[in-house]
């Protein structure tokens, strides 16, 4: 059961990974932004529980160096990922402001999980960039 409740918390931070654009392209539309960033979302999360289960089954428990490599070897490099891309989206016009305090909240909550793996997993570490893009429309992306 306890393994089943870390692979639902991992999932958790795997799905805030996973958003597209570029500087020079016009700003998106809210709701352009919103269809973009919950499809890509919706990919990487995927991707991260897919490689988070395997890894489990194959080590057949959930002790801190697993953990730690869940963190370190998936989930981080996948949420980095997650944030380059959002970034690269621009800003939602009419939500310049709150798309802004998303990615600052994720960047910093990445840094948290950097600093602290296991806590960052048993703590739910990610709860501010959750907030923030429900806000935004993102629903469960975060």
């Amino acid at each position: 059961m306890k393994a089943k409740l870390a692979v639902a918390a991992l999932a958790g931070m795997v799905f805030i990974a996973g958003c597209g654009g570029g500087d020079d392209a016009p700003s998106p539309t809210k709701a352009e932004y919103t269809k973009s960033a919950k499809a890509l979302c919706e990919k990487a999360v995927e991707k991260r529980q897919t490689e988070v289960e395997a890894l489990l089954s194959k080590e057949n428990n959930f002790d801190k160096p697993v953990k730690e490599r869940a963190v370190n070897d998936i989930i981080l490099p996948s949420l980095h990922r997650q944030l380059e891309e959002l970034e690269s989206m621009g800003l939602p016009k009419g939500e310049e402001k709150a798309a802004e305090d998303l990615l600052h909240t994720f960047a910093a909550e990445i840094k948290k999980i950097e600093a602290q793996p296991v806590k960052a997993i048993e703590t739910g570490a990610l709860e501010g960039t959750r907030a923030k893009a429900a806000a935004l429309g993102l629903g469960s992306c975060a």
